[in-house]
């Protein structure tokens, strides 16, 4: 049965609470609860089981670089990849204002509009 948006199972908060919501990947801080994930240390493709031995936070994007590898890499390769991850979709996001920005009627665009689209524009 998945869980309901917004809710974190008893199981993640308490791996989330062993690992003091540090990624055992990267060793970085996870900042929120939809950030975590559970890195299964030997993945289950592998043989590996749901042992609270085998389980440990991870964020997602470290979770996803690492896929069903046996071996961690270093923590630099990790935080490189989530850095990655997370400007491409800052990029994404001011394509997407952008894009909404182009769309608003003249008649109501306001001095506040103006000053955010082009605040954006400078960004890239």
């Amino acid at each position: 049965m998945k869980a309901k948006r917004g809710y974190m199972s008893k199981r993640r908060a308490k791996i989330a609470k062993r690992d003091k919501w540090i990624c055992q990947l990267c060793f970085e801080l996870i900042q929120s609860p939809g950030d975590l994930t559970v890195d299964h240390t030997i993945p289950v493709s592998k043989g590996g089981t749901d042992a609270w031995a085998n389980c440990v936070s991870a964020h997602k994007e470290c979770n996803s670089a690492k896929g069903d590898s046996t071996g961690p890499m270093p923590p630099e390769y990790y935080k490189k990849r989530r850095a990655d991850k997370i400007e491409a979709d800052n990029v994404q996001r001011i394509r997407e204002t952008k894009a909404t920005a182009s769309k608003i009627p003249a008649s109501e665009i306001n001095s506040n509009n103006k000053r955010i689209i082009y605040e954006l524009m400078l960004e890239h």
